[in-house]
């Protein structure tokens, strides 16, 4: 296996991404406008019985089941899934060394399923080439034909990492701004490389914002077969245009928490969370729902290690809901710094925030690192550059991921 350092500096294939490619993004100004696609792709309302929402998981995952892959390798997979996700944008991907293809033929696209069947016909090749989300993963390290998934995204630079037992919960984002509030503007993946270095899966990945644009590089891996480590860079360059305020600049997280162990006491309900405890350098907090319309945030400096914890695991907890919240991985991110190339170290803050939720739709926990955005900073190619560095680490269990030390 490769050294980390070596398969962020590793030849890359051709063609491929860069940071020249970077400033070239920010150099101008961002186009958020989706590619357009019929009516009939656009995604329902979520079910107005909230236990629909498991169905709707199973359905997907029934469906990706009779799926092929778009590339492999032998070591690494990706495939593109048209149906997953919101914001659809075009990408241009190469995987393993060979142009992504889409094959929307490909898709039971007219199954009796929960959602409303999509459209076959003239105009619908042209959308299902609209990328709406996309799986990667490796061969199984122990060597037999198992092809276990590693993450989940969509074109928004939205990622969800899967833990070894298959699952999946905290998301996260390459690059946003105003994340946590009603102004969050997401990253758009425009370009997307995904290759294998040593024994380890690498993404490179050239993202903006309005105010910035980045090259993300991911280099992931199994440890000892019980958690997903990753080693995240990101080199950003900020536009003229920036905002001058603090950005998420990634790898900033986020979860859903509905109704936790309290909920569950006072009603005799359900919990229904991806996460139900934070951990900051060895301090444990649970989450509470604040209630909808309100919200509960804290600011202080970045500390060495932060993340979202799902301790409860018990399935009994959660039986009103077929969503497996017992089997959602728990997060950490270390490390995490930022500096310019030139060397000048960047001061970052943490902002945690929870918003007040009346379902189990959308994401209302958000954990956001940010650092102040001098618009027109970035100046001099090689100089200018933010350098962001993290690693993160993805496990089901806190002593998987966490120092000895630091498990309850």
């Amino acid at each position: 296996m490769l050294a980390v350092g070596a398969c962020f500096s590793a030849p890359d294939p051709e063609p491929s991404v860069s940071v020249g490619d970077a400033w070239d993004l920010a150099a101008r100004p961002m186009d958020a406008t989706p590619v357009p696609a019929v009516p009939e792709l656009d995604p329902p309302p979520p079910p107005a019985d909230p236990a629909q929402i498991g169905l709707v998981f199973a359905e997907a995952n029934a469906i990706l089941a009779g799926a092929a892959v778009d590339a492999d390798d032998g070591h690494g997979w990706f495939r593109w899934v048209p149906r997953v996700g919101v914001n659809r944008f075009a990408i241009r991907g190469l995987l393993f060394d060979r142009p992504a293809v889409w094959a929307e033929d490909r898709w039971r696209y007219r199954d009796p399923v929960i959602q409303p069947p999509l459209p076959v016909g003239a105009d619908f090749p042209a959308a299902g080439r609209v990328i709406a989300g996309f799986q990667w993963g490796a061969r199984h390290p122990d060597g037999s034909r198992s092809w276990p998934l590693r993450m989940v995204g969509t074109g928004d630079g939205y990622l969800r990492p899967v833990h070894a037992d298959g699952y999946l919960g905290t998301s996260l984002r390459l690059l946003s701004e105003g994340a946590g509030t009603p102004a969050e503007v997401p990253a758009r993946i425009r370009e997307l490389v995904v290759s294998v270095c040593g024994a380890d899966l690498r993404w490179q990945s050239l993202v903006e914002t309005p105010s910035a644009a980045a090259l993300v590089t991911l280099v992931a891996r199994d440890r000892d077969g019980a958690a997903l480590v990753i080693d995240y860079r990101a080199e950003i360059i900020v536009r003229a245009s920036a905002t001058p305020a603090a950005i998420g600049i990634g790898p900033s997280i986020a979860s859903m928490f509905w109704r936790g162990a309290a909920d569950a006491l006072r009603d005799g309900g359900s919990q229904a969370h991806d996460g139900d405890h934070w951990w900051v350098d060895g301090s444990w907090e649970p989450l509470a729902n604040p209630g909808l319309g309100s919200e509960t945030a804290t600011t202080a400096a970045m500390p060495a290690r932060w993340g979202l914890l799902q301790v409860e695991r018990g399935a009994d907890r959660y039986a009103a809901y077929p969503a497996e919240y017992h089997r959602r991985p728990s997060l950490v991110i270390e490390g995490l710094t930022a500096r310019r190339r030139s060397g000048e170290a960047i001061p970052l803050i943490l902002r945690r925030v929870v918003q007040g939720a009346d379902g189990e739709y959308f994401e209302n926990v958000f954990t956001v690192a940010g650092m102040a955005v001098d618009p027109g900073s970035s100046r001099r190619r090689g100089q200018d550059e933010i350098v962001v560095t993290a690693r993160i680490v993805v496990g089901a269990l806190a002593e998987e991921i966490l120092p000895p030390a630091a498990v309850q």
